[in-house]
């Protein structure tokens, strides 16, 4: 490698440049060369791949611990504030014994860099002025050049805490890290230094954390998830680690070791099958959560994740086993999905007169892909559907068995959980919901979350899916009476034949009387978690849908034992969900009857009734 070649390398690659130029020191505390590892080479690649492409490197690391990332990105650090003319580096620590921690890590690969140049680059740039409160300041030493302009690099690293570091407010910063940022006091401090970094191809944020709970920063990192925002959701479980093994003693101790048949074992077999964990990863996972989290489970998974909703603890004890859950999880994450539109088919509107009002009302619904429309219509939402409708053929088909009796094909149920007025902890409104089921095998078809339109839009959205899914049962969740304005329109203006009508003792008679919609109070709460935590037990809950899996997950018992979504977390597709299985159980499968002779009678419709 020529001078040129080697110049332009520590000039442009991190992981060549802190090879050659940093020294850490390894648990062994034995100084060493700065070699990246896998984890480290990637994060590297994300944010080059970016710059590479015209955008500022923006990345937002969510990690089990001590996997190098505070290292890799102080490497980089160190390697831009070194050699990049006025560049200004910022890092930022949860507290001051991390902070400490960090910038004796800086020091450290300063002080050692070669004291040498390369082509035009010197490595180890002098510093400008003696160092104070965690700062390294590298220029022009001498005061009197400085004073007549001549500042040399004119660079710097400063370290500092979340609760003491100015707001960022009329400061710029170049380099930007953020280190468990889930345990800052504030997110306020977060937001203040973003907006310190100028939106330029040469700019870098990397936040990184474990997490802890659902605060502020699952919010970003699910903001993130969704591609709502320009940092890189990169996620490292303790199973990417190749340190988190223990070997057996002898091979009769491994021999003796049987997957899943432990104290803590319950999800070694899901470990096995979803990440192809082996058993020494599996014995150093026994082994970690008896000795670094006191045999502490849930400490355990919130500091060494196997993912990222694992990652996230619920601050209440789970509904469902989480064991279950990241199962469903593992699985809903392969799902493939397309998002679109329910929308009326226009040959089919019919207009009704009703009080005077005259509505279009549509008798069926097609589906539009996402990539066919520009904008969702106002009034409309964007749908994610994961079954297509099964129309098979009505006229004499066979169908399947379901039991001892034939059953009609393509037969639905359709959810709706409209949002009520209540806010999370961080101000944030419910969601409506809408979820569409197999009535036949459960899976789920189909779902809408949304806050992007009204309840009478909701309830055409429901209809839409209905009319579309073979005339589906709908039903509509009235408690607290948000959905009685969805349910009067779909029984008084279009006439919907297939309404779900519950049964409820009426305090008169004592007898059993039908009533439109469902009701969820402490007695039926309970009856949608035990048949839901069946489904989930027998591995027939048909989750697709990893916004649904992760309800699940964030689904506790509060103080008073009350089963809700946990604080900043929601559950209107989870509400649905289990609406729509337990009135599928309730509601008897169209089965096919044996032909026999009876008197004409005019045929009436499947969807309206009439």
């Amino acid at each position: 490698m020529n001078v040129a070649e080697a110049e332009r390398r520590l000039r442009t690659d991190t992981p060549f440049y802190a090879e050659k130029c940093l020294t850490i020191v390894d648990q062994g505390a034995h100084q060493i060369p700065c070699v990246f590892n896998e984890a480290q080479r990637h994060v590297d690649g994300v944010l080059e791949s970016q710059r590479a492409e015209g955008k500022p490197m923006r990345a937002v690391i969510l990690k089990a611990r001590k996997l190098g990332m505070s290292t890799g990105i102080e490497a980089k650090i160190t390697h831009r504030y070194t050699t990049r003319a006025n560049h200004h580096a910022v890092v930022v620590a949860h507290d001051k014994t991390t902070a400490s921690e960090i910038f004796a890590m800086s020091e450290l690969m300063y002080a050692n860099l070669p004291n040498r140049e390369v082509g035009e680059l010197v490595l180890k740039p002098p510093v400008s002025r003696s160092r104070a409160k965690q700062r390294i300041e590298l220029g022009e030493p001498n005061l009197q050049n400085r004073l007549a302009g001549h500042m040399g690099l004119n660079s710097y690293l400063h370290v500092d805490t979340a609760g003491e570091i100015q707001s960022g407010r009329g400061f710029t910063y170049h380099s930007l890290h953020l280190s468990e940022v889930a345990f800052w006091p504030e997110e306020q401090k977060m937001t203040a230094l973003l907006n310190s970094v100028p939106d330029d191809p040469d700019t870098m944020i990397v936040i990184e954390t474990t997490a802890n709970g659902h605060n502020f920063f699952r919010r970003f990192w699910k903001r993130a998830e969704a591609g709502a925002n320009d940092y890189a959701p990169i996620f490292f479980a303790w199973h990417a680690d190749p340190n988190y093994r223990r070997p057996f003693i002898n091979p009769e101790e491994r021999s003796r070791f049987i997957v899943g048949d432990h104290e803590f074992g319950d999800a070694e077999p899901m470990l096995v099958e979803e990440f192809d964990c082996d058993l020494e990863q599996l014995n150093w996972r026994r082994w970690a959560i008896e000795n670094r989290t006191r045999g502490d489970l849930r400490e355990f998974q919130q500091e060494y994740p196997s993912n990222p909703e694992e990652a996230f603890l619920a601050t209440g004890k789970h509904v469902f086993s989480m064991v279950l859950v990241q199962g469903i999880l593992a699985r809903a994450e392969r799902s493939s999905v397309d998002e679109g539109l329910f929308a009326p088919d226009e040959k089919t509107l019919e207009l009704r007169e009703v009080r005077g009002e005259t509505y279009r009302v549509p008798h069926k619904a097609v589906w539009t892909p996402r990539e066919k429309v520009d904008i969702a219509p106002r009034g409309q939402a964007w749908w994610r559907r994961y079954e297509d409708v099964d129309h098979g053929n009505w006229e004499g088909y066979e169908g399947y068995a379901y039991g001892a009796e034939k059953v009609h094909p393509g037969q639905y149920i359709v959810a709706v959980d409209p949002a009520s007025d209540v806010e999370t902890a961080s101000g944030e409104m419910d969601f409506h919901a809408i979820e569409v089921i197999n009535h036949a095998t459960l899976a789920q078809c189909a779902e809408l979350r949304t806050r992007t339109i009204d309840a009478d839009q909701l309830g055409l959205e429901a209809l839409l899916a209905a009319l579309y899914y073979n005339g589906a049962f709908i039903a509509v969740e009235k408690t607290g009476g948000y959905g009685l304005s969805i349910l009067g329109a779909l029984s008084r203006i279009q006439r919907y034949a297939y309404l779900y009508r519950r049964r409820a003792p009426d305090m008169r008679s004592e007898k059993q009387a039908t009533r439109l919609g469902w009701d969820t109070n402490e007695r039926t709460k309970r009856q949608l978690i035990d048949y839901a935590k069946q489904l989930m037990r027998e591995g027939v809950d048909g989750v697709r849908s990893p916004h649904l899996a992760s309800e699940m997950a964030t689904y506790v018992h509060d103080e008073l034992g009350r089963a809700n979504a946990d604080t900043d977390a929601f559950d209107d597709l989870l509400m649905a969900w289990m609406i729509a299985q337990t009135v599928g159980q309730e509601i008897p499968l169209r089965t096919f009857e044996k032909a026999r002779t009876r008197s004409p009678r005019i045929p009436k419709s499947r969807v309206s009734g009439y």
